[in-house]
């Protein structure tokens, strides 16, 4: 019993045993160990990946098959909301557009954004990627408004991603200044959290939250090393209203 499941999938797919032969011996595959399970997927795994393969020497065809036997395992032993299965259908979809079946090709890539959009959302880079194929496809069949629609849809998340990464590299120089500052490296310091404050005003503008935090951070070091005057032009040019702690002498 051990290998049965996996030797009725093979020859499902090499088309000795039917699918509905399949179906009616459904209670092996409900019992089957998580080890068999896994050696059936990875089975999908690598007919996926010939499909890849199969595409890239543009025997499409041939690709086509591979995808489509590697799909009818995932829809037996995943959910149908997959990644996995999403993948598939996309990979599906560019192998008839490239056939220029590209009615067959929106099918494919539909069912893919669909999975994708419940999974993922609409602000992931794999969704803007179904997006962009969605554009080509509709352009190919003449349907340009709905082509527009989802190129721009394309754009908007590209445009929100660079925005994230470029956030995200602020805080990371933001960090780094932090950590300079500490070892007493204030020129280092300094460097990167100019570098921060470029980046986040050019994405957020001076008013965001951490762009106020980084000029605080900048007017404070300038104090701390006696150069009074650059905190001060910090504070005054700095449309964030940030407040520097007062300097007090205490009495020893």
């Amino acid at each position: 019993m051990k290998y049965l499941a996996l030797i009725l999938i093979i020859a499902s797919i090499n088309g000795c045993i039917t699918t509905d032969r399949i179906s009616s011996m459904r209670p092996p595959f409900m019992e089957m160990g998580e080890e068999q399970k896994q050696e059936i997927l990875q089975k999908a795994d690598k007919l996926n990946n010939s499909g890849i393969e199969a595409y890239r020497e543009k025997r499409y065809e041939d690709a086509i098959s591979y995808y489509k036997q590697s799909l009818n395992i995932k829809r037996r032993f995943l959910k149908e909301n997959s990644l996995s299965v999403a993948t598939t259908y996309n990979n599906l979809g560019l192998a008839y557009k490239a056939l220029e079946r590209d009615k067959e090709a929106l099918r494919y890539i539909l069912a893919s954004l669909k999975i994708r959009e419940n999974i993922l959302g609409e602000e992931s880079s794999i969704v803007a990627e179904s997006y962009n194929n969605l554009g080509t496809i509709y352009l190919k069949l003449g349907e340009i408004d709905k082509a527009i629609k989802y190129t721009k849809k394309t754009i908007e998340i590209k445009r929100s991603i660079v925005k994230r990464e470029k956030r995200d590299s602020a805080v990371a120089y933001n960090n780094l200044a932090v950590l300079y500052e500490r070892k007493r490296e204030y020129n280092s310091a300094i460097e990167n959290y100019k570098r921060a404050l470029n980046i986040i005003k050019e994405v957020a503008g001076e008013g965001d939250r951490l762009a106020k935090q980084i000029n605080r951070s900048l007017a404070t070091l300038y104090y701390t090393m006696g150069e009074y005057d650059k905190a001060k032009e910090i504070f005054k040019s700095s449309s964030g209203g940030i407040e520097l702690e007062p300097i007090t002498v205490k009495a020893n």
